[in-house]
């Protein structure tokens, strides 16, 4: 379970290191798309991280940060995709370990 978690963090990190890059190289509109995805990696670990806290905050933010993600990052969809699955798959075991369960989040 560790493993999972430590390898959906480091996927989660790709968007970040990317994003930084562009931000820095760039001027104009290659630094917007920089920030953007910098800003959506961002989002995409600090749900992973989240995720035992407030399960359902932490998925919000997993789902949340996987669309930026994949709508940012959508020319490379045959790697995203299935990163973003096994990130979604890893939050949701979190998440269910954690001691939450689906309808809980009603208010």
């Amino acid at each position: 379970m560790r493993g999972s978690f430590v390898l959906a963090l480091a996927l989660a990190a790709l968007p970040i290191i990317w994003g930084a890059s562009r931000v820095g190289g760039e001027g104009g509109g290659g630094a917007a798309w920089g920030l953007a995805t910098l800003l959506a990696g961002v989002v995409l670990e600090a749900g992973l991280l989240l995720i035992r806290r407030n399960p359902v905050l932490g998925l919000r933010m997993v789902a949340a940060g996987s669309i930026g993600v994949v709508l940012l990052l959508f020319w490379m969809f045959f790697i995203v995709i299935p990163a973003v699955a096994i990130i979604g798959i890893v939050a949701y075991s979190r998440a269910k370990h954690a001691g939450w369960r689906r309808g809980a989040a009603t208010a």
